[in-house]
């Protein structure tokens, strides 16, 4: 058997010469002789942590091991020793080698005294570590997947590891990734290091991928960064560790930090008296199965719904939506004070809120005046909002997410009923349901009030302020859980399965909340003065050229006011609104899509990036690329970008986590979850490009037969809307394409219907025009001139008995106007009205709102 690691290479480290190989004959016999098993006193019945990590560079589809290092401790942080050991090339190494080496190294230190029952595996993004081991395949569906990652969940794995006694050792293995532990927007190395006060080494740029230089050239510095990563790894375990222990009592390490949060939760619950299930709407029932081979009946309990909510939860489960996210513009914006406000706390203070419901008094209600804010209710309705409505407030699903248009049939919760109304809304109740709730005693205000106090008590961007952040907003969360169905990968199964429900997953919670954050945000916006600008809305928080004292003017309204005594009661501070950016000028594209055209001096740059992946590094560097892109796009555009290869991916193929070069093409246009209007052209800097204001769409048809038209339009030409002829084209096809019983072109529809129309007309002598005045190949040059492509065999054939002239057949488009104005030059008693399908009063409402430059 080749040497697991390489000996020559091998740097001075403390415990560096206890990695010994196993020879080959030696693993037979042990396999085959049970009298080595070890007797029970060669355990010493207590668990360590092994934080591990391997160094490897990537070449041809996969990864070149270079090293595995570890940081090993008693589950108390203390009795801690590290190692690392260069692997030698075109070697791995198993897990239990790597289990019975880290041992040895402690028993040799006098670390441990005994061999270990338990060991907790943890590293930083195990499935990237994990895929290194030789024996990879025998263990990757003996842990668990979340969230592009292994841990263990359910039951752990034990490992057999033979020691140089010819022992034999059960080691139960529990496996832990400390990225799983990090709150938002920490989830790096380096965030965590900064945590717990370990600082990790940075390299230059370029080395990362040339670990094998590195190693070469300078080892020293090689041993300092590898040796960093599991320490760190295993450091803030131990901070989770100890607070899990002093929250919940229970002494080990989670595995995500919302367990916590759960738990705290329930035991929060437990402490004042409140049963969970007359929150939740559950019970326990006993169920008896007759076992054969036992002759017997055995008793078993189950938590299921309550036959009330079980009746209504999926009225509930229709009225649950996630945030409201629009963009309300395309291109740049004016330039000016552009300010980003957000709700303070707005899904905990929403939550919170929530009194102690009555799940038998749980009714029917068809009237508008039981739908207010704080009440529990749950409806199909159909809506109306007045014709100038700029904002409306309903959501209405489609098949590409949430539209908030005038009018329509949805499901939504009180909240947004009530504000709807208050807006001048029509609101009709076609069936709804109200839960009854004693606002005296609020669940989920003491979980609120406790993690807000917690957190107040803690350093600023301490570990444990971060910490109690993160279980306060991650625990609403666990109310939606399971409520749409989402397939995730089982790492135990091998399969996709639907994401289950967790301890709190309830639908009538989890809808009130996000529609009373979703009225709040609405409510502020519609009673913004009328010459505030808003840009765009992304779930708790929009930009707006608004100013702080009228934003302050429009947190006034009723909801708001409830939101503000919340938070009153959480944390004793009214305050509503708080500013997050502000710059002088904004692009926008799409929902999630914006960036920085003018900043404003020490403040930090707004960048959504709409799931667009930048290569830069530096959120000042990806704004720039990412409004070249944006200015220097085309129809072909594309971007290379590299992509981590994903758990299912290595579970069925195998193989290392490496990176993989796909070609994307880039796509950076308007999501048409409105309808434009008022466009016009500014610069980016210095390049024109198109920009244009938004009106909501009237119905979800409306935008769903837009957004047809556009994959359409698309597809037949290569264009992306940089220009005012780009849009007008667009509309130019979106117009003619309302027209039933006509051939549709793929390019300039209503001109090509114009024309043929105009043709047949003439050739009759009709819509008055004499086909004597200019023979056909003269009318065919003078057309070609003036730009409309015409032959002699275009009026021959327009001539004939089968080429039907239909009326009113052509849209009443800029492109359409032009053209009458030069047929009336030569034929001025053309009847254009005759072509043009007759407009309705709302039909010239909208062509004032829809001008477009000529």
């Amino acid at each position: 058997m080749d040497a697991i690691f390489d000996e020559k290479s091998r740097p001075a480290t403390p415990g560096a010469d206890a990695f010994q190989p196993l020879s080959d004959p030696l693993v037979p016999d042990r396999c085959k002789n049970t009298v080595w098993d070890p007797t029970p006193d060669c355990y010493s019945g207590d668990s360590i942590l092994i934080g591990f990590d391997t160094e490897y560079q990537f070449e041809s589809d996969t990864n070149r091991l270079l090293s595995l290092q570890y940081y090993a401790c008693a589950p108390d942080g203390n009795s801690t020793w590290s190692n690392i050991e260069y692997i030698s090339e075109n070697s791995r190494v198993t897990v239990d080698h790597f289990l019975k080496s880290v041992i040895a190294d402690g028993l040799k230190l006098r670390r441990i005294r005994l061999w270990p029952k338990h060991v907790t595996l943890i590293a930083h993004f195990t499935l990237a570590d994990m895929v290194m081991f030789k024996d990879f395949e025998d263990y990757k569906d003996k842990f668990d997947s979340i969230r592009r990652t292994y841990i263990t969940i359910g039951e752990s794995v034990t490992v057999t590891v033979w020691d140089d006694n010819r022992h034999k050792h059960h080691i139960s293995i529990t496996l832990r990734d400390s990225m799983l532990l990090a709150p938002a927007g920490k989830q790096g190395l380096k965030d965590l290091g900064e945590l717990v006060g370990l600082k990790k080494l940075e390299l230059k740029e370029g080395e990362i991928e040339k670990m094998a230089k590195l190693l070469a050239e300078e080892p020293e510095r090689f041993v300092e960064y590898a040796l960093r990563d599991p320490e760190v790894a295993v450091r803030y375990c131990l901070k989770i560790k100890a607070l899990n222990r002093q929250l919940l009592g229970v002494d080990e390490i989670p595995p995500t930090l919302s367990t916590i949060g759960i738990n705290h939760l329930l035991n929060l619950w437990k402490s004042n008296g409140i049963n969970k299930h007359h929150v939740l709407g559950t019970e326990v029932v006993e169920e008896k199965a007759w076992l054969q081979k036992r002759g017997c009946c055995q008793t078993t309990k189950r938590v299921v719904n309550t036959v009330e909510r079980e009746t209504h939860e999926a009225l509930a489960v229709e009225c649950y939506h996630g945030g409201r996210n629009e963009q309300y513009f395309f291109g740049p914006s004016s330039i000016g004070l552009w300010t980003d406000f957000d709700l303070c706390g707005a899904y905990p203070t929403a939550m919170a809120m929530i009194g102690m419901p009555d799940w038998k008094k749980i009714r029917v209600s068809n009237k508008l005046e039981d739908f207010q804010p704080l009440v529990l209710g749950y409806a199909r309705i159909r809506f109306r909002f007045p014709e100038n409505t700029r904002l409306p407030c309903i959501p209405v699903r489609g098949q590409t997410g949430l539209i908030f248009p005038l009018e329509g049939e949805t499901h939504c919760c009180s909240p947004e009923i009530y504000l709807a109304q208050k807006m001048g809304a029509v609101i009709e109740i076609l069936h709804g349901v109200i839960l009854p709730a004693d606002a005296t005693v609020r669940p989920f205000e003491t979980f609120i009030i406790d993690c807000t106090k917690r957190r107040k008590a803690c350093l600023k961007r301490s570990l444990e302020e971060l910490f109690w952040k993160e279980l306060t907003n991650s625990t609403y969360g666990k109310t939606a859980q399971g409520l749409r169905k989402k397939r995730c990968f089982n790492a135990r199964s091998g399969d996709c399965q639907e994401l289950p429900p967790s301890k709190i997953t309830n639908p009538f919670y989890a809808a009130h909340v996000t529609s009373f954050v979703r009225a709040a945000v609405g409510e502020i916006m519609s009673r913004l003065p009328s010459h505030a600008e808003v840009s765009n809305v992304t779930t708790d928080g929009f930009l707006t050229t608004a100013t702080e004292t009228e934003a302050l003017a429009a947190s006034q309204g009723p909801i708001c006011q409830l939101f503000s005594r919340s938070r009153v009661r959480i944390c004793n501070n009214p305050t509503v609104l708080e500013v997050k950016h502000q710059v002088s000028q904004l692009l926008g594209w799409r929902t999630r899509g914006q960036a920085t055209l003018i900043s404003v001096d020490g403040k930090e740059t707004v960048l959504a990036k709409a799931g667009f992946n930048s290569p830069m590094k530096g959120k000042e560097s990806q704004n720039t690329w990412i409004i070249d892109q944006f200015s220097n796009r085309n129809a072909r555009s594309t971007q290379k970008i590299t992509r981590l290869r994903t758990l299912p991916d290595i579970f069925r193929k195998g193989g290392d986590l490496v990176r993989k070069e796909m070609v994307h093409r880039v796509s950076m246009e308007f999501d048409w979850k409105r309808q434009p209007a008022a466009a016009t052209t500014r610069t980016i800097k210095g390049i024109p490009h198109i920009y244009f204001d938004t009106l909501p769409w009237k119905n979800l048809d409306e935008f769903q037969k837009c957004r047809d038209d556009w994959d359409r339009f698309k597809a037949s030409r290569d264009v992306v809307l940089k220009t005012e002829a780009d849009l007008e084209c667009f509309n130019d096809y979106r117009n003619a394409s309302r027209v039933e019983g006509l051939r549709k072109s793929r390019s300039k529809t209503s001109i090509k219907t114009a024309l043929r129309m105009f043709l047949r007309a003439y050739t009759r002598s009709l819509w008055g025009l004499e086909a004597s005045t200019m023979s056909y190949s003269e009318i065919a040059c003078w057309l070609t001139e003036k730009g409309y492509s015409t032959k002699k065999n275009d009026l021959e054939n327009a001539s004939r008995p089968n080429a039907k002239l239909v009326p009113h057949t052509v849209a009443r488009t800029p492109i359409v106007e032009n053209f009458i104005i030069a047929i009336q030059s030569r034929f001025p008693g053309f009847q254009a009205e005759r072509l043009l399908v007759p407009e309705s009063p709302k039909d010239s409402e909208i062509k004032v709102e829809l001008k477009y430059a000529a």
